[in-house]
């Protein structure tokens, strides 16, 4: 996940940038829900509608357990920052 640096200090880049990518962790996990809900195989009847997955996140998100940051790279020419995490469970 990236944000810009826009003069904040190193922790506060590190800090955003580690939810981002968190966020983004948890919105993968729904995107894989969501795609298992939608196969074929899936036996289930209950009406699920796109909305429902979106509130889904917010849950997951925080739900995560144990994330590590990676790494955080900053690109010089935009200061765009990148973190990439790993969450253990949730």
């Amino acid at each position: 996940s990236s944000h810009i640096v826009d003069g904040k200090t190193t922790e506060e880049i590190e800090k955003i940038a580690t939810k981002r990518a968190t966020i983004r962790v948890a919105q993968n996990i729904v995107h894989k829900l969501k795609e298992a809900y939608l196969s074929k195989s899936n036996r289930i009847k209950q009406k699920i509608t796109n909305e429902m997955f979106i509130q889904m996140t917010q849950p997951i998100y925080d739900s995560l357990m144990n994330v590590d940051r990676l790494g955080i790279y900053i690109n010089p020419n935009n200061e765009e920052v990148f973190a990439l995490v790993r969450a253990r469970g949730f």
